[in-house]
């Protein structure tokens, strides 16, 4: 399919050529408004549709008043990345969601663009059993580091030895961040955790032990764990976030259930929008079934607090049966007339 070139002329107000748009006029506006050769380059080859993946609200039909100095923006962008193909769309289309301070494209680094754009590629190119579905590894991990960065406030004085190394060492910035930040801000419990955290395989299993933890999760996972917090308070039911311990990502959201006294079943494992969860994850999901029984076995106090628990439920659900059966009663007594 042959790139068109109508809309950013249209934007800038080159007028057209004869038979059609005038790419020389073109040209000689954008080297006035900055624009190097190889970003010149980037648009002849890959047109208007190279533009329209930035979406809202940088390119935007009921304001296209903004459109060309934005799309300029973005040509100098890419031009300082030294790429010379445009990054991949879905990527692209993330930008919108990272939070960017008064949503100017110049504010974005070029080498933080290039490290995330090359770490998209390099998931694409995993194998088969690494990668991750381009769309969730941009909700997961990338959109996730974007907003942390600019909220933090890092770009007004990026440090150039992190983002000339790139994804990993964001990545490795990023992960300190989150561990700290949970560790000194951790939601108050609303029930017994029982085991509050439990590692296996590369994977942390995180206890969502109130019900901001929940929706937290439900958030961040695009799924409903955050309707979970009666469950939990009702039922011998306790929900964990699942996260590579590398990057700190969340990768799925488990529940588990008590069947009976001192041993545990998984009730649900899912991975953001509920999707299927890779067999690693869903193997390393039994340690936190191992990792309850073993704290009710060896534990006298995880076993008084699990024993105390279960007997607060049943008197709970005993006196809610009582008051059901007594309404009912009430409900069906005959009238008598005497």
């Amino acid at each position: 399919m042959s790139a068109y070139h109508f809309q950013l002329p249209a934007w800038l107000g080159v007028p057209d050529g004869d038979p059609g748009v005038d790419l020389g006029r073109l040209k000689k506006e954008l080297t006035s408004r900055g624009v190097n050769a190889r970003g010149w380059r980037l648009y002849l080859d890959y047109g208007d549709v190279m533009l329209e993946a930035l979406g809202e609200p940088w390119i935007d039909a009921d304001a296209s008043v903004r459109c060309g100095p934005n799309a300029v923006a973005y040509l100098k962008l890419l031009a300082a990345c030294e790429m010379d193909i445009p990054p991949p769309p879905l990527l692209v289309g993330s930008i919108s969601r990272w939070q960017i301070p008064d949503g100017k494209l110049e504010t974005i680094p070029p080498l933080f663009l290039r490290a995330l754009w090359k770490a998209c590629v390099a998931n694409d190119y995993a194998g088969e059993d690494e990668a991750t579905h381009a769309a969730q590894y941009i909700d997961e991990k990338v959109v996730p580091l974007a907003c942390w960065y600019f909220a933090s406030r890092q770009h007004k004085d990026p440090d150039s030895n992190i983002l000339k190394s790139g994804w990993p060492a964001l990545e490795r910035r990023h992960r300190d961040w989150v561990i700290q930040r949970e560790a000194h801000s951790p939601a108050p419990p609303e029930w017994p955790a029982y085991v509050r955290a439990v590692e296996w395989d590369g994977l942390r299993f995180v206890s969502l032990a109130s019900n901001a933890a929940l929706v937290a999760e439900g958030a961040a996972m695009s799924h409903c764990i955050d309707t979970y917090g009666d469950d939990c308070r009702s039922r011998m039911l306790r929900a964990y976030s699942v996260r590579e311990i590398k990057s700190g990502a969340r990768v799925a959201t488990l529940t588990v259930e008590e069947e009976k006294p001192g041993r545990w079943k998984i009730d649900a494992i899912k991975g953001s929008h509920n999707v299927a969860v890779p067999v690693r994850v869903e193997r390393a999901a039994w340690s936190v079934m191992r990792a309850l029984e073993d704290a009710y076995a060896l534990s006298g106090v995880t076993r008084a607090d699990m024993n105390r628990t279960r007997s607060e439920l049943g008197k709970a659900q005993a006196n809610r049966s009582a008051r059901v059966a007594v309404a009912l009663q009430r409900d069906f007594e005959p009238d008598i007339v005497f």
